[in-house]
């Protein structure tokens, strides 16, 4: 079989939007679900079809014909992933991609991110092959005020020293990544695999200093979580602080793509990532 040409993508929000586009631009057929009540739009060339994710024969439908099923579902979302696995399964898809797109989570054995193991588990129970994909943080979503990095406001924190290198990939690199290798690798060679990738790779305190070194006269002062109060936070508190305290712990402690195994970035051989320099000098 050549590669692959029809996709269905789940969550049509953040990165989702951007793998749409990049499949399309590929001249792939894409379909993507989104919820009954949802006022998605999606890019020109693509197919909205609303989906009620409590009714799995609703799912079934709406998944019928994709060979390849893409997820891109997070948050709260998540919890309805299983139910959309279990749909593909039954619409015969060749391969389904499941929400990962950030740490490696092939030995998690607990934590927030526990159900992306979940998800691989029953994928391998359904026979349904898989295609997992760890990027490491988005640098464009997570190096923003909300998320305690306020360069403009002169101020960032973080758990730890901050001297740990951290793989980040732009959603916009994940997005163009993935359409280029679904399109144009043969499927042997996507079924039941782990693909590595990484666009840039910096420490906290490299962030800081190439976002001072960009604008002369700039002082970015540092707020620094010791990695036992961290730790304490991650483990208590189950809403927005414990996620935050539980991903900066896990890049203090090294978990990045490059970490888990070798990087798949040159699958792509032509693929030219931002760098974390070129998204400072655009803020």
């Amino acid at each position: 079989m050549s590669s692959f040409t029809k996709f269905a993508v789940v969550g049509a929000g953040g990165l989702g939007a951007k793998v749409v586009s990049a499949l399309v631009s590929k001249g792939a057929q894409v379909t993507v679900l989104a919820r009954k009540e949802s006022k998605t739009a999606v890019p020109e060339g693509a197919t909205l079809k609303h989906v009620d994710y409590t009714d799995s024969a609703s799912i079934e439908s709406a998944l019928s014909g994709a060979e390849v099923v893409i997820s891109t579902l997070g948050g709260a979302a998540m919890a309805t992933q299983p139910a959309v696995i279990k749909a593909a399964s039954k619409a015969s898809a060749k391969l389904f991609v499941p929400s990962e797109f950030g740490n490696p989570s092939v030995h998690l054995t607990s934590g927030p991110l526990y159900d992306k193991t979940e998800a691989a588990a029953l994928l391998k129970s359904l026979g349904l092959p898989s295609l997992r994909v760890f990027t490491g943080p988005f640098p464009d979503f997570c190096l923003v005020p909300f998320l305690g990095f306020d360069f403009k406001g002169g101020k960032a924190a973080w758990v730890g020293e901050g001297n740990t290198p951290i793989g980040f990939t732009h959603r916009d690199d994940v997005a163009s990544f993935l359409a280029y290798t679904l399109t144009t690798l043969p499927p042997a060679e996507l079924s039941d695999r782990i693909f590595r990738i990484e666009g840039d790779r910096k420490s906290f305190n490299e962030i800081v200093s190439i976002y001072e070194g960009l604008n002369p006269g700039s002082k970015v002062e540092v707020t620094r979580t010791p990695v036992e109060a961290a730790a304490k936070v991650a483990e208590t508190d189950k809403g927005f602080a414990g996620l935050l305290s539980y991903l900066l712990l896990s890049w203090e402690n090294g978990a990045s793509p490059y970490a888990d195994g070798p990087l798949d970035n040159k699958l792509y051989a032509d693929w030219k990532p931002v760098s974390i320099k070129d998204l400072l000098a655009s803020l």
